[in-house]
């Protein structure tokens, strides 16, 4: 009787904690967090800018769709969507994929992203090893997560997880041009 109690407090426990991982907003900065849903590409607040290489920035990109990735060698789900960007990557040559690795050091993200073979080159491969571009300003604390900014370099949304397939149609559907 006794383990079958403990056994029922343990599934309600997971199922809590489940539930509230999952009901989490997906962006602790409020500041920064796109609209739901907005009637005109004008009300989606401008994605933060930042430097992601000597002498790069994501305001470089503007005039391009850019997907923002956020991922990490040790990250299960990070290695299921990679070979989706690529794909996704080769099938859309006018968009950006821009992957910023948490990685703390340079040769996990090498060894990850090797062994994908030679990616195409609109794929960016950097490093945010401090997390100040994941976190600070993006609010991503979950990995992978993935920021959709527009031409226009506003944010319209954040993936969370294996939220879609990169390379389905239905996804690039949804892209704006």
């Amino acid at each position: 009787m006794r383990n079958a109690l403990i056994l029922l407090i343990t599934i309600i426990l997971g199922l809590a904690a489940h539930y509230l991982y999952n009901q989490a907003p997906s962006s602790p900065a409020a500041s920064v967090s796109p609209p739901e849903i907005a009637a005109e590409a004008e009300s989606y607040p401008i994605a933060p800018d930042f430097t992601y290489a000597p002498g790069r920035q994501l305001s470089d990109l503007r005039g391009r769709v850019v997907l923002l990735n956020f991922w990490a060698s040790w990250c299960g789900p990070c290695r299921v969507e990679f070979p989706q960007f690529i794909k996704l990557a080769q099938t859309r040559p006018d968009i950006t994929i821009l992957a910023l690795s948490v990685d703390s050091d340079d040769a996990a993200m090498t060894r990850f992203t090797a062994s994908f073979g030679t990616l195409p080159g609109n794929i960016i491969i950097a490093r945010d090893g401090e997390r100040k571009i994941a976190q600070d300003l993006y609010g991503t604390l979950r990995f992978p997560e993935t920021i959709l900014i527009d031409a226009q370099q506003r944010w319209r949304r954040k993936y969370v997880g294996l939220e879609v397939e990169w390379d389905s149609a239905a996804f690039i559907a949804t892209l704006p041009q």
